[in-house]
C-alpha cells in the first residue's frame, strides 16, 4: 500500500468462538471453518477507504455471512434473494415515477440488504470485527505481512490491484439475475 492517494482496503475475518481471525481472502471456507462445533461458518469482509496512513470511514457493502453447514459438509448458499428484489425494486420504482407516484420499494428493499449484511450478528461482535479489521489494515499500511488484507482499487483512478473475492458489485448481481432493462435501451451490459 505505498500510494498515498484515496484507495480501499478490504480485511476478510473469519469468527472462531468469540474471536474475529484474519483469513486469506483467497481461501474457500468449508465445514472445518465453524464458529463452534456444530455451529454455522461465520465470516466478514470488511471494506475501509484508506486515505495515506489513515482509515477515514468504512464502505456500506462490508457484510457479514452467515452460512450452515449442510449434512454433505458443504456449505449453504448465500441468500441472494435481496439483491435480486432490489434490482427488481428499483425497476418498479422507475415505473411507479412515470405515473407521477412515489415509489418506495427501493428504500425498503436496501432495509433488506442492509439487515442482511449483519449477518444478524449482535452488535458487540460486529463492533469487534471492524476492530480487528483496523488493525489488520493499519499493520499492512505500514508494511508488515499480514493475512487477509488486500487493495481493492486507488480512488483517484490508478489501479492498485484486483477487486477483492466477496466485495459486492451490481454487475455481479446483475450477472446471476439478468441484466436491467431501461425503457428505450437494448439489454446488453450493465453501464
Amino acid at each position: 500500500m505505498t500510494s498515498q492517494g484515496r484507495r480501499i482496503a478490504g480485511c476478510h475475518l473469519l469468527l472462531r468462538g468469540n474471536r474475529w481471525m484474519p483469513i486469506s481472502v483467497n481461501k474457500a471456507l468449508g465445514a472445518k471453518d465453524r464458529c463452534s462445533p456444530g455451529g454455522a461458518v461465520i465470516s466478514a469482509y470488511l471494506s475501509a477507504v484508506v486515505e495515506e496512513d489513515t482509515i477515514v470511514g468504512w464502505i456500506k457493502n462490508s457484510a457479514f455471512s452467515v452460512q450452515e453447514v449442510l449434512p454433505n459438509g458443504t456449505l449453504a448458499p448465500l441468500d441472494l434473494t435481496p439483491a435480486r428484489l432490489a434490482l427488481q425494486a428499483f425497476d418498479a420504482d422507475m415505473e411507479a415515477s412515470k405515473a407521477s407516484i412515489v415509489g418506495i420499494s427501493s428504500l425498503i428493499a436496501g432495509r433488506r440488504i442492509q439487515e442482511q449484511n449483519t449477518g444478524n450478528l449482535p452488535s458487540k461482535l460486529r463492533e469487534a470485527a471492524f476492530e480487528r479489521a483496523t488493525v489488520q489494515i493499519l499493520d499492512k499500511i505500514q508494511g508488515h505481512s499480514v493475512v487477509g488484507v488486500r487493495n481493492a482499487e486507488n480512488l483517484d483512478g490508478q489501479s492498485m490491484s484486483a477487486q477483492p473475492r466477496g466485495v459486492s458489485d451490481i454487475n455481479l448481481f446483475r450477472s446471476v439475475f439478468g441484466p436491467k432493462r431501461t425503457p428505450g435501451r437494448p439489454a446488453g451490459k450493465c453501464p
